[in-house]
This record gives C-alpha cells, structure tokens and sequence, in this order.
C-alpha cells in the first residue's frame, strides 16, 4: 500500500473512531462489494481502495484525486491535516 494510501486510512480512522460507516456505490448490483464508505459523522465519502491508481507521490495524488469519477460521483479530494474535525 502507498504511503498516500495509508495516510487516507489513518486519517479517516483517527478523527472518528465510532463514525458509523454506511456502504456506497456496489460494485454489482444488490451487492456489499462497495466501491466507498460514507461517514455520517464527518458527511465525507472515503474510497474503499486507497491504492485503486497505485503508488504515486503527493502532487500526483493530488491530481488523480481531483479528475476522478465513480459512477458518477466527483468532487473527491485528499484529506488535510489542517481539516478541522467533523
């Protein structure tokens, strides 16, 4: 897993341990394969693989994160260290 990857889990996981996680986007239909997580607590959406683009550093991270569409669903960016918590 990238060093990016991890970051995104980390910081999901550290803002909001009890959040509760609502699935999003099943891959097949009726499925539990999701493609993302809502958190309800922090009203953000985390994509399911962290690494879905593989390794990449920051700026390309960055940008990957900005151009990408699921079904539809845009407006994806990385997480801060500077976002305040939910």
């Amino acid at each position: 897993m990238s060093a990016v990857g991890v970051s995104l889990i980390s910081l999901g996981m550290a803002g909001s341990a009890d959040a509760a996680l609502v699935g999003r986007l099943a891959a097949t239909p009726g499925g539990t394969d999701y493609q993302a997580y809502y958190d309800e607590d922090a009203d953000l959406t985390w994509l399911a693989d962290a690494n879905a683009a593989g390794v990449m550093n920051w700026v390309n991270a960055n940008n990957w994160a900005a151009n990408l569409d699921i079904d539809g669903v845009t407006g994806w960016r990385l997480p801060t260290t500077m976002q305040p918590d939910a």
